[in-house]
């Protein structure tokens, strides 16, 4: 995946692999800030998979004329599928996901635990970098910084 907005008002861009989110670019294209942006997945007997790691995934394009994307990552052998639109706002420096988990085979979803992995590289650096957590509007953010950079991490629901 490669995406960016079409407007002049949102200059994030993202890439993508396996059906993760690699890298986000911002505010400059040549710069990342984000270089792993995924779900761990766990069960009641303590097994742990990341999302990107051995799943079958698929990737498409709904609408060729946006650069949205669709991706769908399975694990049959754990039960689960979780299905992303992956996108940029338009109006806002924002990448966007918008994510559904499905318990599979009988089971509920209140059998598993879903982690985001963010892996924030401000500048980018590997190393450096600071987080803390931010209220703002309601919400709990994880905010990740390094100098004259830095990201905010929110979710719409707990």
């Amino acid at each position: 995946m490669i995406g960016t907005s079409a407007s002049s008002t949102s200059r994030v861009y993202f890439t993508g692999y396996r059906g993760i989110v690699t890298e986000v670019f911002y505010p400059v294209v040549d710069t990342v800030n984000t270089v792993d942006l995924q779900f761990l997945v766990g069960d009641a007997a303590g097994t742990f998979v990341d999302e990107e790691k051995l799943q079958n995934y698929s990737v498409t394009r709904p609408d060729l004329k946006a650069l949205l994307f669709q991706a769908e990552t399975t694990n049959t052998n754990h039960n689960w599928k979780i299905s992303k639109r992956i996108f940029t706002d338009p109006t806002r420096n924002t990448l966007i996901q918008r994510v559904t988990f499905t318990a599979l085979g009988g089971k509920k979803v209140g059998d598993f635990n879903v982690y985001v992995l963010h892996n924030p590289a401000m500048d980018n650096s590997g190393s450096g970098d600071t987080s803390r957590t931010l209220r703002a509007g309601g919400r709990t953010m994880l905010v990740a910084s390094q100098g004259n950079r830095a990201s905010a991490l929110a979710v719409s629901l707990p």
